[in-house]
């Protein structure tokens, strides 16, 4: 149907791309509803639930004009909520331990933090999708640049391109002809993955200690926290971890 957009929420997978057969998505109880990526003829879809599309099914569609991310894009706000959830528990429940903190002060404060720690998972998901979309706008002219992040990626041993369906050797003297560059299902893996990369290497270096970029580790927790409990931050036990997210998760 000519829509604007199609949410998936279910469970089950809907669309594969038409280079694949039913036996390859594995999921025979949605066969006789399932359709390719190039028949869809809404203009975005959202995937709230996941493995809603194969990930060439993804590709096929956004190639033939489709707006996606992926579904564990789509799904990162909820899996950044529960980490900030956890890691504001670890700090409060130390303070508990030590007598700095009663459990109805921790419930309190728990109820008070939660607009703001919305609104901080949210700016966080706002940054990484508008990353997406400014490596979309320039994917073309940074297509050489992009295939050499996938290639060194690989090299290192981070990154299978085919296990990912990322464009082979073929593939990509095909785009190079039409002046195409990755998809935004394409981009969302590739940048995932240099996340990954960057994220090991700054955990195993000294940017945790740096004066100026530690203070991450402040701007990831709500006020209230910064306000009462600054002098405790130093002391989270997963405090290098947390000034590192905060680091490459920055907008380039």
């Amino acid at each position: 149907m000519p829509v604007d957009l199609w949410w998936n929420g279910g469970i089950g997978t809907y669309v594969k791309s038409s280079r694949e057969s039913h036996a390859d998505i594995g999921d025979r109880t949605n066969d006789a509803l399932r359709v390719n990526g190039n028949e869809l003829r809404c203009r975005v879809v959202g995937e709230g639930g996941n493995l809603g599309l194969s990930q060439r099914g993804r590709i096929e569609y956004a190639l033939n004009g489709g707006r996606l991310n992926t579904d564990f894009i789509d799904n990162s706000g909820g899996v950044n909520c529960s980490d900030v959830e956890v890691n504001i528990k670890i700090l409060l429940n130390a303070l508990m331990q030590s007598g700095r903190l009663t459990l109805a002060e921790r419930n309190h404060l728990l109820v008070e933090m939660t607009d703001e720690v919305v609104q901080l998972v949210l700016r966080n998901n706002y940054l990484q999708s508008q990353a997406l979309s400014t490596l979309q706008t320039r994917a073309a002219e940074r297509f050489n640049e992009h295939v050499h992040v996938i290639r060194a990626l690989t090299q290192l041993g981070e990154l299978d391109p085919a296990l990912e369906f990322l464009p082979d050797d073929e593939e990509i003297t095909e785009r190079r002809k039409q002046n195409r560059g990755l998809t935004r299902p394409e981009l969302a893996i590739v940048l995932s993955y240099s996340k990954i990369w960057l994220y090991n290497k700054l955990i195993h270096s000294n940017v945790p200690e740096d004066p100026y970029l530690s203070q991450e580790l402040e701007r990831y927790f709500p006020s209230p926290i910064r306000r009462r409990y600054r002098r405790y931050l130093s002391t989270h036990r997963l405090r290098r971890e947390i000034i590192c997210h905060g680091n490459h998760q920055q907008p380039g």
